[in-house]
């Protein structure tokens, strides 16, 4: 069986499977998210993102935020981007600041992309938490429509001496591509924070962006 048959005929019931054995769990996770981008005039182009965040067995909410990306391309596969986020939790409001740049590398169908970026966030109250954030991700163009991809990012906070990890994030999932340049993302998301903890938090995250790119 060629391998686009096998992920058209087995990754919705894999996904489906998926989704039954973790809702219901205290460490499950969704998100939800809307996304859309604009060309600009000297190579530039604005991604805005707008996203909800549930947790727990009774999907209760998390956090929600709006975030706008200013993304300049250098040159073909290099860009820098600058992201700005405005995050409302229960019982506080975060801002985020982030430089960074992404850099694409391989050959159709097989890609492979790195991005790495310096991000401050700041609450009412708090000194600014510093990290850095990098991620290799890379995805296979089956057809048309359907493109597979997996993900690893890990963060370093900023005051480390010893450059060591406080956080780590594995994905899985597929795009599809739908009408008019829109395309809708799932995926799954393992989750470890707190590294520096004698029991880190984990997660386990579904996840559904809906592009209108």
């Amino acid at each position: 069986m060629k391998i686009e048959n096998f992920v058209k005929i087995h990754w919705f019931p894999f996904f489906l499977l998926l989704t039954t054995s973790l809702i219901g769990a205290d460490d499950f996770e969704s998100r939800s998210t809307v996304s859309c981008g604009f060309k600009l005039p000297y190579s530039l182009k604005l991604d805005c993102e707008q996203s909800l965040r549930l947790s727990g067995r009774e999907q209760s909410f998390k956090q929600t935020f709006t975030e706008l990306t200013l993304n300049y391309k250098i040159i073909n596969d290099l860009s820098v981007i600058i992201p700005i986020r405005y995050a409302i939790f229960d019982d506080k409001v975060k801002n985020r600041i982030s430089l960074g740049g992404s850099y694409k590398t391989g050959m159709k169908p097989f890609k492979v992309k790195f991005k790495t970026r310096f991000q401050r966030t700041h609450e009412k109250d708090k000194d600014p938490d510093e990290l850095y954030r990098n991620k290799i991700y890379a995805h296979y163009r089956l057809n048309k429509k359907l493109e597979p991809f997996f993900s690893y990012e890990v963060f370093h906070p900023a005051n480390s001496n010893d450059n060591s990890l406080n956080e780590y994030r594995f994905s899985l999932g597929t795009d599809f591509d739908l009408p008019r340049k829109r395309s809708l993302k799932l995926y799954y998301q393992y989750k470890v924070e707190d590294l520096d903890k004698k029991s880190p938090d984990k997660a386990h995250i579904l996840g559904l962006t809906f592009s209108l790119n």
